[in-house]
Parts: structure tokens; C-alpha cells; sequence
């Protein structure tokens, strides 16, 4: 229905092939494809979800990726209504009418964008990074010690493409 406002999602990461690696991506697979959107809904987080695991002798690249809509009208939404409200606070503060109404508009308008700022880095690679790093030193799996990195799209497409081993910030040469 909402085909226009679908974000796709791509992350990867290596992640050194010790401990509880693959019972971490295992888990990590039941728990989003099967992720819902809101507490109140049965409407699935992903509307499509794929993954991807290649598998070298001393480490793995884990990739997912999928589309999700389930957020991305409402912020669709939600950017208008930005652009609005900065003509409505603009409207007022060159006219000078009504200061206690363009006060209001300003911390509307501020609210707006941190909130459309937090929801860029929550569905970016960073912040599923961020996210997933406590995960990952939890005892339960055991990847506290494991080195892993996340990976661009470059080093993605050599990897799965070109069979490239990726490299760990370690291993890099300066």
C-alpha cells in the first residue's frame, strides 16, 4: 500500500568465529523475522527480511537486511508537519504576532526534530551497532572477548561478491 515510504535496511558484520557466534545469529534471526512493530499490533517490524552468512576459517560475516514501513510513514508525516511549522514560526517571528503561540511552534518544531533525528540513527547501521554491542557481551553467548567490526557496503559487496575476507581494525595496515 505504502510502497513510497519503505526504508531498506542493509547491516553486516564480522564477528571472529569463537564462543557462541552462531547461536547469537540464530537468535538474532527468530527474534526479527518475527519482530512486530508495535506492542498493540500484529503488524510485523520488517515486511521483508533476508539474511546472508559466510562462513571463513577464523571468523563470520553476518548480513541482514529488509525493508520496514511500519515507522516510516508516520515520519513521512511527521516531515511535513516539520516544514509547516517552520513556515508558521517563521510567519510569526518576522510579524511579531502572537510571541506566546511562536513559542509554543518553536518547541513543537524542536521536538519534531529530535525525534526525526533519533529515528535516522535508530534505523541507521550505527545505531543497530550501538544497540547490539550490549548484546553481544552478554555471558550468555559469550562474544565479550570476540573481535567484530561493522562492515560498509564496499566491504560487504567483496566479501559476498568477490569472496573477500574481511579485515578487523587490527589486522589493518595504516
Amino acid at each position: 500500500m505504502f510502497q513510497w515510504c519503505k526504508k531498506m535496511v542493509l547491516v553486516g558484520f564480522v564477528i571472529e568465529n569463537k564462543g557462541e557466534v552462531f547461536n547469537y545469529i540464530n537468535r538474532f534471526n527468530k527474534v526479527f523475522k518475527t519482530v512486530r512493530a508495535s506492542p498493540f499490533s500484529k503488524k510485523p517490524l520488517f515486511d521483508s527480511y533476508a539474511n546472508k552468512i559466510k562462513l571463513f576459517n577464523d571468523r563470520v560475516v553476518f548480513m541482514y537486511s529488509g525493508n520496514i514501513t511500519a515507522f516510516s510513514f508516520i515520519m513521512y508525516i511527521l516531515r511535513y508537519a516539520l516544514a509547516i511549522l517552520l513556515m508558521v514560526s517563521l510567519v510569526f517571528s518576522v510579524t511579531g504576532f502572537a510571541p506566546g503561540i511562536n513559542i509554543i511552534v518553536q518547541i513543537l518544531l524542536t521536538a519534531g526534530i529530535f525525534i526525526l533525528v533519533t529515528y535516522y540513527f535508530t534505523y541507521s547501521k550505527y545505531g543497530f551497532w550501538r544497540g547490539h554491542l550490549r548484546t553481544f557481551r552478554k555471558k550468555k553467548f559469550d562474544l565479550k572477548k570476540n573481535n567484530k567490526k561493522l562492515l560498509s557496503s564496499q566491504e560487504l559487496m567483496d566479501c559476498f561478491l568477490w569472496d573477500k575476507k574481511p579485515l578487523f581494525k587490527s589486522e589493518m595496515v595504516v
